[in-house]
């Protein structure tokens, strides 16, 4: 099978079929969606085990089922969650980007069997982050730290927050999108200058300027930290209130990304249909097709 894995670089190799372990699924992958990470991974920013394949998340069908895997699972589509009890896949395990995949069943959540969306079945991990950090705004003035896919989004379903600020490197044919639902946008320059006025403070970037801003967060802040990035929580915990957003509404965040706004889903998104022409990652998602839905 074709797999796009690390090796010193990422390249497209040959590989066999993986074993389907002990409560595994042996997924048939229809897309992966490749993002920053993989980007960092190209760019030798992110070290992962050489031979390692990559592909953080993505939708597929289960084919076969490990001893002890959920039975619930059998010859249905569903969604990798972006993080397990083993890791991030792609990182810490083998991910998506491949032809076939194996995953703990506990790492997966169910999609509808009609799929009319691949952009939405491909990322809803990441959606349900965002629904998860919107859910959490309402009534509140929310502070968005990360403009990737998943910032973006918790802002665009953050409708209910009282005030939405959002700091990213922030181009402008996006900026013009969401100064439609953000009421502030600021360069990373300008943290410094925030001040703690805000309920909730959303960290979804690797930016170091960020953990900064938090460590000097007093009072009655939360702040939600990306599951990608809950290892840095220990950094600034006791400063603030810290908690790690949820990630495994799948199918409710299928449904919602279904609805998001087409000219946000263009500047966000790109669709591909091969491994090579994904890398470099040129939009906060690009999604690679490996099976066409019918339909």
């Amino acid at each position: 099978m074709k797999a796009l894995v690390f090796q010193y670089d990422a390249r497209v190799v040959d590989k066999p079929r993986p074993p389907v372990s002990m409560e595994h699924l042996l997924i048939k992958v229809h897309a992966v969606a490749l993002d920053g990470i993989e980007n960092a991974i190209y760019g030798s920013l992110l070290w992962v085990e050489p031979g390692r394949i990559l592909g953080v998340e993505g939708y597929g069908r289960v084919e076969l089922l490990g001893v002890d895997a959920d039975t619930v699972f059998s010859g249905k589509l569903v969604a990798g969650y972006p993080k397990t009890m083993k890791g991030i896949p792609g990182v810490d395990y083998d991910g998506w980007a491949a032809e076939y995949t194996s995953q703990p069943s506990s790492g997966v959540g169910l999609l509808p069997d009609d799929i009319d969306d691949i952009i939405a079945a491909a990322t809803v991990g990441s959606g349900s982050i965002a629904l998860y950090v919107a859910e959490k705004s309402v009534g509140k003035n929310l502070l968005i730290i990360g403009s990737g896919y998943t910032g973006v989004l918790a802002a665009y379903f953050a409708r209910h927050a009282v005030n939405i600020g959002l700091v990213g490197n922030v181009g402008k044919g996006l900026r013009g999108i969401i100064r439609g639902f953000v009421n502030s946008i600021y360069n990373y320059s300008k943290l410094k200058e925030l001040k703690g006025e805000w309920d909730i403070v959303f960290l979804s970037s690797l930016d170091a300027r960020a953990r900064m801003y938090i460590r000097g967060l007093y009072g009655t802040t939360s702040v939600i930290v990306h599951p990608w990035l809950e290892l840095l929580s220990t950094s600034i915990r006791g400063l603030a209130r810290i908690e790690v957003a949820g990630w495994t509404r799948i199918g409710e965040a299928y449904q919602e990304l279904r609805r998001v706004d087409e000219d946000l889903r263009k500047e966000l998104t790109a669709i591909v249909d091969s491994f090579e022409a994904a890398l470099p990652v040129p939009r906060a998602k690009v999604i690679v097709r490996l099976v066409k839905e019918e339909g």
